[in-house]
């Protein structure tokens, strides 16, 4: 390498040196990209999981959305599906033991944001009842609208999520949580995702018929024709009933 060369490149290094050396590795452009990611990352789960972040405030939300951020990065670049696993994530976290029914509430955004982005159907047609004998009834396989999910918790998380809908709530407000719990259907089976109480009847019969028993077997194992029966009816005037078949032998 020729003298004059070997000036220019140590010019080279010296400016390089200079340069790095007055800027605070902060602000590179590698580390600025990155903080700009790990932002929008943390933004997406907050806005996943927004009564949770409100629940434990947005500081401690940001801390508790980098540590599970780090435990299980987004395998996509779809960011509507970056809280999969959070609520099984904030269960193991001392925080949920500070809010106990926070966990729930989490089950209850994750069940929401499930229900919100999952495929349309139409729900069952008014008179595809009347294709099956009546000796048929009790044979036939019902499908659920993809998008019905349930939730169960020892505390009132229907108030606590409804509390936290308005755009304006008063921190300084003390609600009075009723001494209760509850079972929750979450389900879409229109334009606006429904937060329904049920009865875990309803729960029962709805696991039942979506892992595939007959209506005559799934209202057996919901406590009988007697009482799981309104349940059945319930579900086919909410919409949620997509399709009856005979199930096949």
């Amino acid at each position: 390498m020729q003298p004059d060369i070997l000036a220019l490149v140590e010019e080279q290094r010296a400016i390089a040196a200079t340069l790095t050396s007055s800027v605070s590795t902060e602000q590179l452009p590698w580390r600025i990209h990155r903080n700009t990611i790990w932002h929008g990352w943390i933004e997406a789960l907050g806005d996943s999981y927004p009564v949770v972040k409100a629940l434990i405030g947005n500081d401690s939300f940001s801390a508790h959305a980098r540590d599970f951020l780090l435990y299980r990065p987004p395998s996509s670049a779809a960011l509507k599906w970056i809280g999969n696993g959070f609520p099984q994530w904030l269960d193991g976290q001392p925080v949920s033991k500070t809010v106990p029914y926070l966990v729930d509430v989490a089950r209850l955004e994750h069940l929401w944001l499930n229900a919100f982005h999952a495929p349309d159907q139409e729900p069952l047609a008014p008179d595809a009842i009347g294709q099956f004998e009546p000796e048929q009834m009790l044979e036939l396989v019902a499908q659920l609208h993809p998008s019905t999910g349930f939730v169960e918790s020892a505390f009132p998380i229907d108030v606590v999520f409804q509390v936290h809908q308005s755009d304006v709530i008063d921190t300084d407000q003390f609600i009075a949580l009723p001494d209760r719990g509850v079972c929750l259907m979450i389900a879409r089976p229109g334009f606006d995702v429904l937060v329904l109480a049920v009865d875990p009847v309803c729960r029962q019969l709805a696991i039942a018929l979506s892992s595939g028993r007959t209506l005559g077997q799934a209202l057996k194992d919901a406590g009988g024709l007697k009482t799981a029966l309104p349940h059945l009816q319930y579900l086919l005037a909410q919409r949620l009933i997509t399709n009856l078949s005979i199930k096949e032998n």
